[in-house]
């Protein structure tokens, strides 16, 4: 027997792999027979359906936020333009919770649900909800952390839609100081309060009308939020029945 033979008889045969447990593999032993999890598009169904108030909501937070913003830039339209952004949101404090328990409310209700029917058990009880909502500790780290990071994404919406509403009065002051004739600034006043809305209107926006705050960023928000709490919530939920792989 030549040494070639020799070295394969004597390489050790590789075991069978296991195979990892599934949700469908679960639901297969449970039941006989393998039915797949919720399709992708009945989550985005379902994310669409719950997308609409939460939107609604936001909408008439950002039409407050434009239209307190826009007030402050036609008192002083110079000292607004170069405000910086501040760290602590203490000048608008109110508006910022607002947003916060927008997101807090809708988002955390859908990770509550989504969580609890992943699992098969109420791993996310209504008390712990009301907690999360109200910004009380939540016990599961997971939804401590994701109720942390609702709160942070609030701020940064309220940053970013008042730097937005800061470069649109910013734009109008610089085009109205650099003309051949300079515009008072009476003028600049009331450009900013012809030529900004603190919202469009959803049936017939106007692409060429400047907004504070539109209905479309409002969808895109509530969209975002409720597809990343989804997700995370699901994987919570399946994390408590040992499942390690989804089919």
């Amino acid at each position: 027997m030549s040494s070639a033979m020799r070295m394969m008889k004597s390489r050790p045969r590789p075991r069978p792999r296991q195979s990892r447990v599934t949700a469908a593999t679960r639901t297969r032993e449970a039941h006989g027979k393998a039915r797949l999890p919720a399709t992708i598009l009945d989550h985005t169904r379902q994310i669409e359906h719950a997308m609409t108030p939460m939107a609604a909501a936001l909408a008439a937070w950002g039409k407050r936020l434009a239209a307190s913003e826009l007030r402050r830039a036609v008192a002083d339209p110079h000292r607004y333009a170069g405000v910086k952004k501040a760290a602590d949101l203490s000048g608008l404090s109110a508006i910022d919770r607002e947003i916060a328990t927008i997101l807090l409310r809708f988002g955390m209700t859908r990770a509550a649900d989504v969580a609890n029917r992943a699992a098969g058990a109420v791993i996310f009880p209504g008390s712990m909800l009301r907690d999360a909502i109200a910004g009380k500790p939540v016990k599961i780290k997971v939804f401590e952390e994701m109720r942390d990071g609702i709160v942070s994404r609030a701020q940064d919406i309220t940053a970013q839609t008042k730097d937005h509403i800061r470069e649109q009065v910013r734009g109008i002051i610089t085009d109205s100081t650099q003309r051949e004739k300079p515009l008072t600034t009476g003028d600049i006043i009331r450009r900013i309060a012809t030529e900004i809305d603190p919202i469009d209107d959803p049936e017939s926006p106007d692409a060429g009308r400047k907004v504070g705050f539109s209905w479309a960023r409002a969808e895109l928000i509530a969209r975002t939020e409720l597809t990343q709490v989804e997700n995370t919530a699901r994987v919570a939920g399946f994390d408590t029945t040992g499942v390690e792989t989804l089919e």
